[in-house]
């Protein structure tokens, strides 16, 4: 007796694959800082959650960095 998701072929697998993307399809984001795809994404999902830290790639790129080259260039 199989117990478990077990596919006969590949055509199988990739329907399975196809049904469950289109059932999460509400539920699928984009990253604003890599553009990869989040599925299962919350409501207010904005950053992917990877190994990347897109969250602070992109809060490094707009406040840190900009906050430092006005500090460097002498600009308040």
């Amino acid at each position: 007796m199989d117990v478990g998701w077990g596919f006969s072929n590949l055509a199988g697998a990739v329907f399975w694959h196809l049904f469950q993307f289109l059932g999460a399809q509400s539920r699928i984001a984009r990253c604003e800082h890599c553009g990869d795809l989040i599925s299962n994404a919350n409501k207010n999902t904005r950053f992917c959650r990877n190994d990347k830290g897109c969250g602070n790639a992109h809060y490094y790129e707009t406040v840190t960095q900009p906050k430092r080259e006005r500090r460097d260039s002498g600009k308040n």
